[in-house]
């Protein structure tokens, strides 16, 4: 599907200008070209534009936590202390 926008026809004569030291010394003719005005905004084709589907976030993984073991009076790590 190509869909144009309404512009103004114009008309373009081409010439090949040859210079010297920035000084103009040829210039001769090539073609005309011509180009159709078009009066409204036209959409050509067939294609129906697609609904994009969007794609499912991924939901983050959650990052592991360590926690220390817990501690008692009983335990052996307060025997060496004074």
């Amino acid at each position: 599907v190509v869909t144009v926008e309404a512009r103004n026809g114009y008309k373009v004569e081409v010439y090949l200008d040859k210079f010297l030291n920035g000084e103009l010394v040829d210039s001769t003719y090539l073609y005309t070209d011509e180009y159709a005005a078009i009066r409204q905004k036209v959409t050509v084709g067939t294609l129906v534009p697609a609904t994009p589907t969007p794609e499912p976030t991924p939901e983050p993984t959650p990052e592991p936590t360590f926690a220390p073991a817990p501690v008692s009076p009983d335990d052996d790590m307060y025997d060496d202390m004074p």
